[in-house]
């Protein structure tokens, strides 16, 4: 792919700058030195573990540092291998931008490389994993090669297990540079997915597009809640209200069969839409619960099975089998497609539906996942996109891990504010109601170790909701063999960690 243009961004700079002066409401403004750089940072020590994510992103990023000696690599080319679903998308977003386009994040992600560019003197390349069948093969055939193909990659979570236990990816807790503690890591993700303190994947700012537009939140037509006079959901949010029981008494029974041939289809109205099974896996973490946790020693273990699982388990079920103003959609091709014509009055989705619904004929309101109930204190999403790590066959290492902090560093400053501050809370929502509901929604960001231990656990809830079987029965009928799983999942890191991988 084609390699950053240094010049142009020297030109992009230029106008930045001359943009800036122009902007200036001309007062006078005293230029920050160096010194009182320092002397910021030095009034205190942040601990941004004790911070919610939504604290991270917001945090005055201007006076830190990352720590990164000035480094002349004479010209490398630096090459991201990523999953390719086509221009436009998250993956593709987060990392590429060939040229200033004037979209805001466009241009920051422009920016950000540019920077980096210039800073190391290096040029990027991109190395395109296939969204196919393949994706995963292509991964297999060049490491089985030896083949020395890319720096780092940021590639589908639910990949990594395969490729980690599999003796694919580099330990980073042992490499120069990285600096975990930084607020740039998502430090939830990082203790999610490592083994015993060794971690061989993780999400930054780096990837802040897809982790942030891959999030599931709900959305709901301002129209529709008028004609069914639902009152203000927001001030239901603000009030802790927003439930499942709450959801359910809206929606329950709002079906109404448009084409009267007597059965659900595509051109009904609903109460409720989204993708499925695609989407309600996520249901466990937005209400609450986890399917794999952690002991003390960092070793996963199933946990499916206790009060507030079953009960979500229950829940999820009922709503799937018993509550007519719920659809699913059939595929992502028509996942919107209710929605965007007018014929739902809520979709629960990821946050990159907004790009979908720029141009539709009724305003929108954005909302949190609705809680399990009042006694569960925050609303929560789970995080998404595409984790970063560093293939074993990577020649120089240190090298990776370099560029890799400074890219998650400089994301932070530049391509978080663009995307989450400008982009989506700005030109993609109505009303500052929305734009408060996206720092609700993005306080508590959760990751569950089953992406890395126990894939098969992932997508069990979607498993169950369908099905005949009560809980007991079904779990009994999963459990030796998620415990298995994990019990492979962690045998095999113990081994790579072992060989020093």
């Amino acid at each position: 792919m084609k390699n950053i243009d240094v010049a142009s961004f020297l030109v992009f700079i230029l106008l930045i700058s001359v943009f800036t002066a122009c902007a200036d409401s001309g007062d006078n403004i005293t230029p920050t030195t160096a010194d009182d750089t320092t002397a910021a940072q030095n009034e205190e020590t942040v601990d941004f573990s004790k911070m919610n994510f939504i604290e991270r992103l917001t945090y005055d990023k201007s006076f830190i540092p990352d720590n990164l000696p000035e480094t002349d690599l004479e010209g490398y080319v630096y090459t991201i291998g990523f999953l390719d679903q086509g221009d436009g998308s998250a993956y593709y977003d987060d990392w590429i931008a060939a040229q200033p386009d004037g979209d805001v994040v466009n241009d920051a992600v422009y920016l950000r490389n540019s920077r980096i560019s210039e800073r190391f003197n290096i040029e990027f390349d991109y190395f395109s994993f296939p969204n196919t069948a393949e994706y995963p093969g292509t991964m297999t055939k060049v490491i089985n090669a030896g083949e020395d193909v890319f720096d780092m990659v940021s590639l589908h979570p639910g990949y990594y297990a395969s490729f980690v236990t599999s003796g694919y990816m580099t330990n980073l807790a042992v490499l120069d540079y990285l600096d975990f503690d930084q607020p740039w890591w998502m430090g939830d993700s990082v203790k999610a997915y490592s083994y015993h303190g060794n971690i061989y994947t993780t999400y930054g700012a780096g990837t802040a597009i897809s982790v942030l537009a891959t999030a599931p939140v709900m959305v709901y037509n301002k129209n529709i809640a008028a004609d069914y006079n639902v009152g203000n959901l927001y001030d239901v949010v603000r009030e802790g209200k927003w439930t499942y029981e709450y959801v359910k008494s809206i929606i329950k029974d709002m079906w109404i069969d448009l084409d009267n041939n007597e059965k659900k289809s595509d051109e009904d109205f609903f109460g409720m839409y989204y993708v499925h099974p695609n989407e309600a896996y996520t249901f466990l973490w937005t209400l609450g619960g986890k399917y794999i946790a952690k002991d003390t020693d960092d070793e996963p273990y199933l946990d499916i099975n206790n009060e507030k699982n079953i009960r979500i388990f229950d829940a999820v079920r009922d709503m799937a089998q018993n509550w007519d103003g719920i659809y699913y959609a059939k595929s992502y091709e028509t996942d919107t497609d209710v929605f965007v014509g007018g014929r739902a009055l809520f979709q629960r989705a990821v946050l990159i539906i907004i790009n979908k619904l720029r141009s539709v004929d009724f305003e929108y309101g954005i909302l949190p996942n609705f809680k399990l109930d009042e006694e569960q204190v925050n609303y929560i999403t789970s995080g998404g996109g595409g984790p970063e790590g560093i293939p074993i066959t990577c020649a120089d290492k240190n090298r990776s891990a370099l560029i890799m902090e400074a890219l998650n560093a400089e994301s932070y400053k530049t391509v978080i504010p663009a995307y989450y501050e400008t982009a989506v809370k700005v030109k993609y929502t109505y009303d500052e109601d929305s734009a408060e509901m996206l720092d609700m929604i993005f306080n508590n960001v959760v990751y569950d170790p089953s992406y890395i231990f126990c894939h098969g656990a992932t997508y069990s809830i979607a498993d169950h909701c369908l099905g005949k079987t009560e809980f007991s029965s079904w779990y009994a009928s999963k459990e030796k063999g998620f415990n298995k799983e994990i019990e492979t999942a962690a045998a095999s890191f113990a081994v790579v960690a072992e060989a020093g991988n």
